[in-house]
């Protein structure tokens, strides 16, 4: 799934504690997200997609994860010649 710090859904003016609540379990730990509808864009593609938005401070990396995010594009990757490609799928 989607993963932003509490700052960043605070900085997209999400009232972070209003989303559906979710625990998230990684290798690193376990924590509660809140979960929000947002409009993403990325390299000119833009989607909508849910976002866990973490509770706690201590949460520090943002996250866009195949849930919400992957599934909706097409992703390229040419590493012998340095190049990525996406496409909006748009059917996700």
């Amino acid at each position: 799934m989607c993963i932003f710090t509490r700052d960043l859904g605070e900085q997209l003016g999400l009232e972070v504690e209003s989303g559906m609540r979710q625990l998230v379990r990684t290798v690193t730990g376990t924590f509660v997200v809140s979960l929000h509808e947002v409009n993403l864009a990325v390299a000119g593609l833009e989607c909508s997609a849910f976002v866990g938005c973490a509770e706690d401070t201590g949460c520090r990396r943002n996250v866009l994860g195949r849930r919400g995010f992957l599934e909706q594009i097409t992703l390229g990757l040419v590493d012998y010649e340095g190049q990525l490609y996406l496409s909006y799928d748009g059917n996700a």
